[in-house]
């Protein structure tokens, strides 16, 4: 019997407990497809790539299209909010670092066994507008335009543990409070924030999992092993493994399968 896709959902929350911080599904559930956005700012810093905290999100996308064959996933890199939140004074670096980000994202769910529509959102038809309300006008924006147009009934996206945080759960309860009754069918499925090599009182900073830092984004050189010597990192680079580990089938030791990903992901283009 095929699972619905609320069905699949339900599913992928119960296999994925250890990395998904929060959960919102709709009980009244519509849309096939599968929704999630890139961002490319920090604290008004440009990401350096694409981070590998975004690994567990882009896990959980494939998992569900395994599970769901007939679903389509959507990925958004945010270059026009980046450029808006800046004044276009970074457009240059934004664009550019944009560009890569869809070409290492789609890399990645390639190497995951999966397919996906992977675009900066100046270059799509329905998302290559202009805001007049700010970031979360723009966010609210594409969200619906998600659900509405692309069948979209699953938003991923991370989720803090801290508090007052502007995680994506703040920006997604923003959108639903704003147009509830055009989104009371719409799920979403929130994974853990990054880790940053910054530490700052003995603690690893926080940062969104998808920012990219030198040694820590996708498609460079990364030494995981070297990365996670504090036990925080250690701990958090094991449940990006072991999410990686679920999605692909493979029982093996957790930093040596990350470790062999990430290195496939890099000389996949050599």
């Amino acid at each position: 019997m095929l699972k619905s896709s609320k069905e699949t959902l339900e599913l992928i929350a119960k296999n994925n407990s250890e990395i998904i911080t929060g959960i919102d599904l709709s009980p009244s559930h519509q849309g096939e497809n599968v929704f999630m956005g890139l961002g490319l700012l920090s604290k008004d810093t440009v990401s350096k790539g694409l981070g590998v905290g975004v690994l567990p999100m882009l896990c959980l996308a494939a998992q569900f299209q395994k599970e769901l064959p007939s679903a389509s996933i959507s990925v958004l890199v945010a270059d026009i909010h980046a450029i808006e939140e800046t004044e276009s004074k970074l457009d240059l670096e934004i664009t550019t670092v944009a560009d890569e980000i869809v070409f290492w994202a789609s890399v990645v769910l390639r190497n995951l066994g999966s397919t996906a529509s992977i675009f900066r959102a100046s270059t799509h038809p329905h998302f290559q507008f202009s805001s007049q309300g700010g970031y979360a006008s723009r966010q609210t924006q594409d969200v619906l335009i998600a659900h509405q147009q692309l069948d979209c009934g699953l938003k991923i996206g991370w989720q803090s543990k801290r508090n007052g945080v502007r995680d994506e759960k703040f920006f997604d309860q923003l959108t639903k409070l704003e147009r509830k009754n055009e989104l009371q069918d719409l799920s979403f499925l929130r994974t853990q924030e990054g880790l940053s090599q910054q530490i700052w009182k003995g603690e690893h900073q926080a940062i969104p999992p998808y920012f990219g830092e030198a040694n820590l984004s996708l498609g460079k050189p990364i030494n995981i092993k070297e990365t996670a010597s504090s036990k925080q990192m250690h701990n958090w680079l094991a449940r990006i493994g072991r999410t990686l580990g679920t999605t692909l089938g493979i029982k093996t030791k957790t930093l040596d399968l990350l470790q062999e990903f990430v290195n496939d992901v890099y000389t996949s283009i050599y």
